[in-house]
């Protein structure tokens, strides 16, 4: 799916929402046919790419078995990183795309927060269960010596 989305050119919502505005909506006299402008922020598509490559850092690290331990990060990293890359370099060889090394290190950038969010969370979840694992075993071993007496 993101292979497909990478090749292909996909309309930005500039391209739509003038498409809308010069074909859909009746143009009265008085208002001027110009050109309706969204996207203001400078560099837009490098917080996409970063935002949809930390998503597809979350659906890799729920895929990827828990058993590899702390080695799943560094799979994870390097897997998405080399597939952003190799898009990159295909979207070279594709007519109407070009390559970017400044889309590169916005995927970079984006794979990085997401997995040190992923780190972080699983960290106090890890902690949190491991506690409440620890109350409960010392609750038991009161509640024995409790009855034991």
């Amino acid at each position: 799916f993101v292979l497909v989305l990478s090749l292909v050119k996909i309309p930005s919502p500039d391209d739509i929402l003038n498409r809308i505005w010069v074909d859909v909506v009746p143009i009265h006299p008085r208002i001027e046919n110009s050109i309706v402008t969204i996207s203001s922020t400078p560099n837009a598509d490098k917080y996409e790419h970063a935002i949809f490559y930390a998503m597809l850092v979350l659906i890799f690290f729920i895929e990827l078995p828990k058993k590899v331990g702390y080695y799943r990060y560094l799979i994870v990293f390097l897997y998405t990183f080399l597939w952003g890359c190799c898009i990159e370099l295909i979207q070279e060889l594709t007519p109407h795309r070009t390559a970017n090394i400044m889309d590169c290190l916005a995927n970079g950038s984006g794979i990085i927060v997401s997995l040190f969010i992923i780190f972080i969370l699983s960290y106090f979840y890890e902690r949190k269960t491991v506690s409440n694992c620890l109350n409960v075993i010392k609750r038991r071993k009161r509640f024995k010596r409790k009855k034991t007496t």
